[in-house]
């Protein structure tokens, strides 16, 4: 199992507990961080720690994919200017 289907896991676990707490009368997170409660929940702080470490990775992975589709363009711009110079002499 890759990490990030540890981490679909743990998500689904935890909402799944989330449900059933609430369903008990329990706070909800949102609840549970106006009221303070935010240090009793670590599962949800390490939840929150490691969405934000997948969602560093998709950025660095966007950016990356940014930059190829930069230089494609680039090299297309240049195909196209080499058709036209082959055109004009033909």
């Amino acid at each position: 199992m890759g990490k990030s289907d540890k981490i679909q896991a743990k998500l689904q676990f935890e909402s799944r507990k989330a449900h059933k707490m609430r369903s008990e009368g329990a706070s909800a997170p949102a609840e549970m961080l106006e009221n303070g409660e935010w240090e009793t929940a670590p599962d949800l702080q390490q939840i929150l720690m490691a969405m934000q470490e997948c969602l560093t990775k998709i950025d660095g992975k966007i950016d990356a994919l940014t930059y190829r589709m930069d230089c494609m363009s680039d090299r297309l711009d240049g195909h196209a200017e080499c058709l036209d110079q082959v055109e004009r002499r033909v």
